[in-house]
């Protein structure tokens, strides 16, 4: 893996949350929201749970709602593919129906909305208010079908100010676009419309379940090749010490013969 994610290469243009210039979305009718969203939310749950997972009093979620104002908690909800809140009692929080704001005493951290035909408009147009006016610290939208709905593969802003400012984004020469949450302290990839998690602490990415099934089974498999090897390694040592023994036998034999027929 070559990629660094260190120093930007070529900033990538036209991620802001406005639509590109003339851009028009398509509304494929037959496609489902959860064809789309469902992979690379359940992904990025289960890649930053794992990632999280040491640390005490950290909240992810994926699906949850986040209700902002008890007074109307019917309305005044907004509800995140997934946030992460880093300093509360996750445990607390798990109890109740959502995450309720004003109890747990600050609002989300890091927040991922992941494009769909019904949803899209939404994410760009009302949700960057929205969420800068609740507080959360980061806002990232990634389209997964390469940029057909929200007019960019990934974007993403942190809140400055009350005000949101976008993400430096970097294209590498393999054509991976990313940026870094220094709320999460990770780099957000798109490769080959597949959102990707890179720890530049440790040098590389957050792994699947999958990836990480295949890599054990590529191991034992390795594993298993190197075992044959040592076998047959063995098996050749055994057969070379029978062959030597034997010539071995030869030879005594024929000194054997080679005296009596001296002494005759």
């Amino acid at each position: 893996m070559t990629t660094k994610f260190s120093k930007p290469v070529a900033p990538v243009p036209g991620y802001r949350r406005v639509l590109p210039e003339g851009f028009v979305c398509p509304q494929p009718k037959h496609l489902r929201d959860d064809m789309l969203q469902a992979e690379p939310v359940a992904e990025s749950d289960h890649l930053l749970r794992d990632h999280f997972a040491g640390l005490p009093n950290t909240l992810v979620d994926s699906g949850g709602f986040g209700f902002y104002d008890t007074r109307n908690m019917s309305r005044r909800r907004v509800r995140p593919d997934l946030y992460i809140v880093f300093g509360v009692d996750a445990g607390s929080v798990l109890g109740r129906q959502g995450y309720v704001i004003e109890e747990a005493g600050k609002p989300p951290d890091f927040a991922l909305e992941v494009a769909s035909p019904s949803t899209y408009h939404n994410d760009i147009r009302n949700k960057p208010g929205l969420y800068a006016r609740i507080g959360i610290g980061e806002y990232w939208r990634f389209d997964p079908s390469g940029g057909g709905y929200y007019g960019y593969a990934l974007a993403g802003d942190i809140l400055d100010g009350g005000v949101y400012r976008p993400v430096e984004l970097t294209r590498e020469a393999d054509g991976t676009v990313w940026g870094y949450s220094p709320a999460l302290d990770l780099c957000l990839c798109v490769r080959d419309r597949r959102l990707m998690y890179y720890d530049r602490k440790r040098g590389g990415y957050l792994h699947s379940i999958g990836e990480e099934r295949a890599a054990h089974r590529e191991t034992a498999v390795e594993r298993d090749a190197a075992t044959a090897g040592w076998n047959a390694e063995r098996a050749a040592h055994r057969e070379t010490a029978v062959e030597r023994d034997a010539a071995q036998a030869e030879v005594e034999r024929l000194r054997e013969e080679l005296r009596r027929l001296q002494g005759e």
